[in-house]
């Protein structure tokens, strides 16, 4: 079959699987219909920037963005390792943000350059159809001022419906409630700092058109009272760092509309009579409840008594007979526990328990319990409780795990055709380990991103071995307090998992182990990379960096060389090719 004779909704359809990268290199310019079916393909997707080679970059900003900037309904640029330095090159190319008049969605990640952020946010003004911002992993100068003027900035657009702000403040802090009104914005999440309490009044003012909301709170004093009352929201889900029952109850007492409630606390917990007064009294029209409770029971030999009271709230005719409600309580070590709603209903699941018990009558079907459950962390140990109770992980996208492998852990993650990074830590590189690693590589054909987590002469054993594995583009191989040296480097640029890596973390002797890396991975596109013989230090300015000077003299001028410098290791971050 010849592939013009396709219609175009199949070869849209083609599309779909492809990368831009693959996209672009495939089919532009090849005839004026091909182009005009990637422009719709674009259009109508945010991907034009996402993992990319910085040459495909250049490309795009050179022969196809300036004739088709008109068309652009949804821009994302992203400085994460895969393209450090790509916001900032994309302005360096000439192009402003107020020149995509028919722009609607803006996502922008990683912003760590205090300038780069001005410059947004000036020019977000100038986009009048913009109805979604999204600003993920951005660094956030703790100056009350300069805080207050972003979010006014924001707040003052005039048409922005979604706004999700995921911020990373220099330390944990409290989030300004903005001036002005907006009466547009609709969605708002911001995670990564707090509201304290005393906010949220004004928040309502401010947002007065609000139907979703997603934040985190902590609370001021011991009995908080809310005067807003926002008949508007329908969806919240919020996470309680610090909580009195009275401020939790006067704060869901103003959402009378309110029918899908998440809510996370941390070292508090309502029981279900608490729960059923909110609700009866407060919370008429709410279908969806899904809480989690993280606390510590009190020190005493009475734990089994405190679980078996706590589930008792939750089994009346409210929870099990008119909702349907259950609920699962988790005992860990020194009577750590927690508490939640069945299905589970959150994406981190931090570690599995010694004993747990829940509401639920025994045909309870758990088959699909943890479904939700993206992120599964501190696996260290396997107990035959665990793996005889009913969890079961089908659907996840990071996993952190440690050698030696309990084999009993399949019978938990049945499925790992989800799993796009994966954590090994493992004390020494013996050869059973490495087998064991190729089994879980055998049972993930997706997974793209590796960390290895130990001493580069450990990690040099396991990097050594020829793992079979197509799908991994990005390694983490900082190691746990120490530096690879030359030898470490030439092992992994022969090994399998070095020739097809694109983008790297490590950390080297010197600087001499940059250009061999460099110069002998051919694959590689980006490498983030600490140095043990840079002089940098806080004081020094761009200007007299001279690291960054060197690699810019010995390295292809066609590699961006910049420094990480609000984060605390320093690195430096090369997009290469």
């Amino acid at each position: 079959m010849i592939l013009e004779s396709l219609t175009n909704e199949s070869i849209h359809e083609i599309f779909e699987y492809l990368s831009m990268d693959h996209l672009l290199n495939a089919f532009y310019n090849l005839n004026v219909r091909f182009n005009t079916l990637i422009y719709d393909h674009i259009r109508d997707h945010n991907g034009l920037f996402q993992s990319i080679s910085k040459s495909l970059f250049n490309t795009i900003c050179i022969e196809y963005l300036p004739m088709n900037i008109h068309r652009i309904v949804s821009l994302h640029l992203s400085n994460n390792d895969d393209s450090p330095q790509q916001i900032e090159c994309f302005f360096n190319n000439g192009f402003h943000l107020r020149e995509f008049i028919q722009l609607r969605s803006l996502t922008l990640q990683h912003i760590h350059n205090e300038n780069t952020m001005r410059r947004i946010i000036f020019e977000l003004c100038y986009l009048p159809l913009l109805t979604e911002l999204n600003l993920y992993q951005y660094y956030f100068r703790n100056h009350p001022k300069y805080q207050l003027k972003f979010v006014n900035s924001i707040w003052s657009l005039p048409k922005l419906v979604r706004l999700n702000l995921n911020i990373v403040p220099e330390y944990k802090c409290y989030f300004p409630v903005p001036t002005v009104i907006s009466s547009s914005i609709k969605y708002l999440s911001v995670t990564g700092v707090y509201y304290e309490s005393n906010q949220i009044d004004r928040l309502f003012q401010t947002t007065p058109r609000l139907r979703s909301l997603r934040i985190e709170m902590t609370c001021t004093t011991s009995n908080e009272h809310f005067s807003i009352v926002l008949p508007s929201l329908k969806r919240l889900n919020i996470m309680f760092h610090s909580a009195q029952q009275s401020t939790i109850e006067n704060l869901l007492r103003n959402l009378p509309n309110l029918n899908a409630l998440k809510i996370e606390m941390l070292n508090f917990c309502l029981n279900g009579h608490d729960w059923k007064r909110i609700i009866t009294n407060y919370l008429l029209k709410l279908k969806r409840f899904e809480f989690k409770v993280d606390d510590n029971f009190s020190n005493d030999n009475m734990i089994d008594k405190k679980i078996n009271q706590l589930l008792q709230t939750f089994q009346t005719q409210f929870w099990i007979d008119i909702h349907r409600w259950f609920v699962q309580c988790d005992l860990f070590e020194k009577e750590h526990y927690s508490l939640y709603t069945l299905p589970y209903a959150f994406k981190d699941f931090s570690q599995l328990p010694c004993f747990s018990k829940s509401t639920c009558s025994d045909d309870f079907n758990h088959s699909h319990t943890y479904d939700y459950v993206c992120n599964l962390s501190n696996l260290l140990t396997f107990s035959s409780y665990t793996i005889n109770f009913h969890f079961h992980f089908q659907n996840l996208h990071q996993l952190s795990i440690k050698c030696p492998i309990d084999q009993s852990i399949w019978s938990c993650i049945s499925n790992l055709d989800r799993l796009y990074s994966l954590r090994i830590y493992w004390y020494d590189g013996r050869k059973s380990y490495r087998s064991q690693l190729q089994t879980i590589l055998n049972r993930a054909p997706n997974l793209n991103s590796l960390s290895l987590l130990n001493s580069p002469s450990a990690i040099s054993q396991m990097i050594s071995f020829q793992y079979r594995s197509i799908s991994i583009r990005q390694l983490d191989l900082q190691p746990l307090g120490d530096w690879y040296n030359k030898q470490d480097c030439q092992t992994l640029s022969r090994s399998s998992l070095g020739i097809q890596c694109q983008t790297l973390c490590i950390r080297v002797e010197n600087r001499a182990c940059i250009f061999d890396l460099v110069h002998t991975m051919t694959n590689l596109r980006s490498l983030n990379v600490r140095c043990r013989d840079d002089t940098w230090n806080e004081h020094m300015t761009s200007d007299n960096d001279e690291l960054i000077h060197w690699l810019k003299t010995y390295l292809p001028s066609t590699c961006t060389i910049t420094r990480d410098s609000y984060s605390q290791s320093r690195n430096l971050r090369l997009w290469i090719r």
